[in-house]
Formats: C-alpha cells, sequence, structure tokens
C-alpha cells in the first residue's frame, strides 16, 4: 500500500499533467465534470489503472481507466493523447470528441482528418468541427458529387454550372447542347421551323408556313405528251396536287420534260414538223405551201381542202405537172395521159390514154389549162386565157389582165349558136377561139373561112367536139386532135 507522501507527490504530477493537457485543449479555463482518474499504465502499454494517462509507447496502449477526478477542476477530461495504434483513448468527456485519427483515436476520428469534409471534430484534442476539407468523398465542399464538383451534378460544362449533373460535366450551369431560337426544317416541306428546348432536348418546332415557290413532294414527270409539274406548297402548310401541262405542239415527252422530237425541228423557236408544216414545208422558212393555201406533206407541198380549184400546180405521180381540184392533184383541161374522169379535172377523160376533156361537153362555159398545170373554168360571156410562160397567172379567167374578154370563148360546137362555128387561130401571142357566123347557114366551117381570110396569115381551123368526131366536121372528114406531150392545142376536122 502506498504512504500518504508517496500519494500527495503522485497527485501533483498527476495535476501538472493534466494543467499541460488543459492548455493545450483550450486557454479558457472551464470547469471539470468527470469522476475519478485512475493510474499510469506502464511503460511498455499494459493496463492502466483507472484515470491514469495512456502508454505512449509505439506497443499496444491500455484504455486509460476512466476520467480523473472531478474534484480537480479545470482539467479537462481527455480520452488518451494521440494513440498511433488504434487503441481505446479513454471515456468521452462531456465535450465529445475523441482525438485519434482513426475511429476514437485514428484517422477517421471526429477530430482528426475528416472523409465527412476535411479537418472537422466537435471538441477533444482536435480542431473544431467545420466543412471545408479535402475530402474524395460527398461532403458540404468537398471534390465531390455535389456542387462544383467533377462528377455529374449541378455545376458542370453541360448545365447551369457543371459538365453535365448535379456536381460534375452535365450540370445546370454549364454550356447547354440545347440551343433554342434558330431556324430549322420541320418533317411538313411546307412549314417553316424554329428550335425550342421547352422538353429539355432540342426540338424543331412549327412556327409559320413556307409560301408557293418552295416545293415538296413529287418531282417532274411527263408521259406521252403531258407533263406532271413538281409539287409545290399552297402556302397554307400542305402541299398542293400535281398541275399537269399538255406538252407544246408537236412536243413529246423525253425523260421528264417535253422536247422537240424528230421528224420535228426548231424553227424560229417552235417545234415543227418539216415533213407537214406549210410554212417550213421540208425545211425552215419554207413558206411555199403556205403563200398559196397548199398542204404540205413528206416535205412536199400538196393539194388541201382550202387550195383553190385549178389555180395551183401540183405533181402526180411521176412527177406530172397536174392542178389542185376539190383537195386532189389532177390533170387540167386538155391535160394529156389521163385513164380516168378522176385523173381529170371535171368534164371526164376522153379516152384511156386520152385527155381531159374540161368543159369540151359543157355549153356555156370554157376551160383553158396550161402546159405547167394550172385550169380555169369559165363562163362564156368573159373567157378564159392561157397565159402560158414560166410564171403565174398561167391560165385565167378573161384577158391576160384579168378585166375584159378572154382568147377563148369557146372551147366547142355547143358553146356557139345555131349556123356559128367554133373557130382557133394561133395568132402571135394568144390562142384565141371565138363563135363566127357562117356566111353559109347550115355550112360547117363556112364561119372560120370568113374568120382568116388572109392565105399568108394563120389560117382559122374550125373547132370539133372529139366525142363526136364526124357530125361536128364537115362530110368525109372528122375531128382529131393536136396536142404535145402534156396538152390539147387543138381539134380540127381532117
Amino acid at each position: 500500500m502506498i504512504s500518504t507522501p508517496s500519494r500527495n507527490r503522485i497527485a501533483v504530477q498527476i495535476g501538472l499533467i493534466l494543467g499541460i493537457v488543459a492548455a493545450e485543449a483550450c486557454s479558457t479555463p472551464r470547469p471539470y465534470t468527470g469522476g475519478q482518474g485512475g493510474s499510469n499504465a506502464g511503460a511498455t502499454g499494459g493496463s492502466a489503472n483507472p484515470g491514469g494517462h495512456a502508454g505512449s509507447s509505439v506497443g499496444a496502449q491500455g484504455s486509460g481507466g476512466a476520467p480523473a477526478d472531478a474534484a480537480m477542476p479545470d482539467v479537462p477530461a481527455s480520452s488518451g493523447g494521440s494513440s498511433q495504434d488504434g487503441a481505446i483513448g479513454g471515456t468521452h468527456g462531456t465535450n465529445d470528441g475523441v482525438g485519434g485519427y482513426d475511429a476514437s483515436g485514428g484517422i477517421v476520428g471526429s477530430g482528426g482528418m475528416s472523409s465527412l469534409g476535411g479537418h472537422a471534430g466537435s471538441a477533444g484534442a482536435g480542431i473544431p468541427s467545420g466543412s471545408g476539407g479535402a475530402s474524395t468523398q460527398p461532403g458540404t465542399g468537398g471534390s465531390s458529387a455535389a456542387t462544383g464538383g467533377a462528377s455529374p451534378g449541378t455545376g458542370g460544362t453541360r448545365g447551369s454550372g457543371g459538365i453535365p449533373g448535379s456536381g460534375g460535366l452535365a450540370g445546370s450551369g454549364g454550356a447547354s447542347g440545347c440551343q433554342a431560337g434558330g431556324a430549322c426544317q420541320p418533317t411538313n416541306p411546307c412549314q417553316k421551323g424554329v428550335y425550342s428546348c421547352a422538353t429539355g432536348t432540342q426540338v424543331c418546332v412549327p412556327n409559320g408556313n413556307q409560301p408557293t415557290t418552295v416545293t415538296c413532294g413529287s418531282a417532274q414527270t411527263c408521259t406521252g405528251s403531258t407533263k406532271f409539274l413538281q409539287q409545290m406548297c399552297d402556302g397554307n402548310g400542305a402541299c398542293a396536287p400535281h398541275v399537269t401541262q399538255m406538252c407544246p405542239s408537236n412536243e413529246t415527252c423525253a425523260g421528264d420534260n417535253c422536247a422537240c422530237n424528230s421528224p420535228n425541228q426548231i424553227c424560229n423557236g417552235s417545234c415543227v414538223n418539216v415533213q407537214s408544216d406549210p410554212y417550213n414545208c421540208g425545211s425552215c422558212g419554207n413558206n411555199d405551201c403556205a403563200n398559196h393555201s397548199m398542204e404540205c406533206s413528206a416535205g412536199q407541198c400538196v393539194c388541201g381542202a382550202n387550195t383553190p380549184n385549178g389555180s395551183e400546180i401540183c405533181f402526180r405521180p411521176g412527177q406530172v405537172r397536174g392542178t389542185c381540184w376539190s383537195g386532189a392533184c389532177v390533170l387540167p383541161a386538155l391535160g394529156v395521159g389521163c385513164n380516168t374522169a378522176s385523173d381529170c379535172v371535171p368534164g371526164g377523160c376522153s379516152t384511156p390514154g386520152g385527155f381531159c376533156l374540161g368543159t369540151i361537153e359543157v355549153s356555156g362555159q370554157v376551160s383553158c389549162g396550161d402546159v405547167l398545170g394550172p385550169s380555169v373554168t369559165c363562163p362564156v360571156s368573159s373567157g378564159c386565157t392561157n397565159v402560158g410562160g414560166r410564171l403565174p397567172p398561167f391560165a385565167v379567167c378573161g384577158a391576160p389582165t384579168g378585166t375584159g374578154t378572154g382568147s377563148v370563148t369557146c372551147d366547142g360546137p355547143n358553146d356557139c349558136p345555131t349556123n356559128y362555128d367554133c373557130c382557133y387561130t394561133n395568132d402571135s401571142q394568144y390562142t384565141s377561139q371565138h363563135c363566127v357566123a357562117q356566111p353559109q347557114p347550115g355550112v360547117i366551117g363556112s364561119g372560120c373561112t370568113a374568120y382568116q381570110p388572109n392565105p399568108n396569115g394563120p389560117q382559122a381551123s374550125l373547132l370539133c367536139d372529139p366525142l363526136n368526131p364526124t357530125t361536128s366536121c364537115p362530110p368525109g372528114k372528122s375531128c382529131r386532135t393536136e396536142s404535145n406531150d402534156s396538152l390539147v392545142y387543138s381539134f380540127y376536122c381532117q
């Protein structure tokens, strides 16, 4: 048993130690409310008496005992100092603080380097608790998933403060990927659009209609001679139906458009068929057919329904010249080489391989034909004239000037009154045929002898009727024809 002086000496040592500890922990004296302390532990960290100082050896330390005696004022309770091996430092005092680095005296104690915010700790031998340390765990101000950290959360690059998230790369305060307000094209091509971020994602929403100049729907196509135009917006946000167009005259579809295809060609800006166009017959600009009221076929001028009868030259098979009559190319009056009436102007054909009669058998009418083809039929009152030559007019009613009486006023006996002969004479310029009274009534041909009595001049000949060869000639003679390869000049009795 320890004597009283020894106990007093130990008490003084304990008091000095507690005073030192108290001076380190707090500069302001405060009352102590703990219980009676125990004895010190051994130097090697063995068991301590209640209330003593924990051992400081690197070996295992004792538990430290119960708190010190409350009768010793201003000596704060301590849990035993800085133990390195994690031994319990003592029982907490009223200001709770473990003071070690882990657990009660170790790395994670409430007074050490807390993972909950740095140098936290509520009392004891640590630093007063607070936030703001270098923590890697969630905390008020560390590099955590809270505001300002490097993981998803508020404060990142994408969002208002981070990269995305509430404290990291996708926070709500960074540079957001959704940009609202720019123009865009909605799914409907006939609507206008603008970008919206109302849903948190960039979306193109309609905000108006496209004009009628904007295309939509099906592209242009062409079938046959009908073109289906590219569909266009209707100005009300919808795609209008196809508009169809017929190809221009003579054009047909080639691909998706109209084109001037062979045998057509562009003449003076228009697609024409030079095989059938009277204004461009055979070649661009050849308008002879149109100028003569003729049609064009196979690049050649032909008679048409609107071609005046007998006034225009045409070509029959074998390039035989003819005249237009009732839309057909026929031989003129007195034209040589007919086989049937259909080969001739009205009047018929004299015989197969013969000539076209014209008006020889028609009383009161006369016909004049030209070797080049034109032929006219006129009343005897005006007569007609075979002008001849290579340029029109070739055969006309009346005189060559178109006024007065023509050189031919009869083309057979039936155009003359009784006791008159139809006499023919080949004068210096035109063939003349007129009715002449018979000096000897009933004597056929006597009128023609009197008509041209000059024996040195052209002698007048009697015109006879080739279809009645004997009755229209003097006794013993018959009606013959005088002609060249294409035209009969006269009918004479021989």
